[in-house]
């Protein structure tokens, strides 16, 4: 496991590391996805939603300082999985046409209510605990129920697919991007934009261009919304399983 460790982070931190490479273990994690997908399409599926779910609780859990531990843990799953959720809620018809082309039945709107509710309710508990005993500030706190409140009708305007690409780039990727920058400080590392950018540009790039043709394709019906669906979990799990073990490391 040492080894190993120290093997990821010279992959993902050393700038002399040439982009191919780099591209290649961004490729190679979403060739692992499509294998699971050949596998079990819905295991495939839920994998995609609950390794994203917690790991999108992780990021936004990255400035509350008063969570340590299991309380981060259960918070973070506990966030993520409410903005899962409450896309799909605003969303339902477009939820159930996805989930059934992956082998699901359809549910009722009352299924994910019942989801929905012990998740905000986890996170409001353990973020008004650690508010009153002073370990995070009133105004972070109130800035997460407004943020929530946000998301609910902008999902609503959006549709399924636009608000996922809204939460994933503004309130994911950017801040992400930051969290990065901030861990190289506390570590002491000079910041250099260009040589970041250098670093990071080739998985970002793919990302983007795998995003892009793939809602081409879809709106212009040469895809399912299943494989749609496919090729944004094939873009996203890299990205999380990437930042994840920097962020472990």
């Amino acid at each position: 496991d040492v080894y190993k460790r120290q093997a990821l982070r010279y992959l993902l931190k050393d700038s002399k590391i040439p982009y191919t490479l780099k591209i290649a273990f961004y490729i190679l994690c979403a060739l692992l996805f499509i294998l699971l997908y050949s596998i079990d399409e819905r295991v495939m599926l839920i994998a995609f939603i609950v390794i994203s779910a917690y790991h999108f609780g992780e990021e936004r859990s990255a400035g509350l300082d008063g969570f340590k531990g299991t309380k981060r843990l259960l918070w973070s799953f506990a966030y993520g999985s409410s903005i899962f959720l409450l896309l799909f809620y605003t969303n339902f018809s477009e939820f159930n046409q996805v989930i059934e082309q992956f082998g699901f039945h359809g549910v009722q709107p009352e299924y994910l209510q019942r989801l929905i509710v012990p998740c905000l309710i986890g996170q409001t508990l353990l973020l008004l605990g650690s508010c009153v005993l002073g370990r995070i500030p009133v105004f972070k706190t109130l800035l997460i129920f407004v943020e929530l409140v946000s998301l609910f009708v902008l999902f609503r305007m959006l549709g399924i697919l636009a608000g996922f690409t809204l939460y994933f780039i503004f309130w994911h990727s950017i801040p992400s991007i930051r969290t990065q920058i901030a861990l190289r400080k506390n570590k002491g590392e000079t910041f250099d934009l260009l040589t970041f950018s250098k670093q990071s540009l080739p998985v970002y790039l793919l990302s983007a261009a795998t995003a892009l043709i793939s809602v081409y394709y879809f709106q212009n019906g040469m895809i399912s919304l299943e494989y749609l669906v496919i090729f944004i979990a094939c873009t996203t799990m890299p990205h999380v399983l990437v930042m994840a073990m920097f962020e472990k490391n």
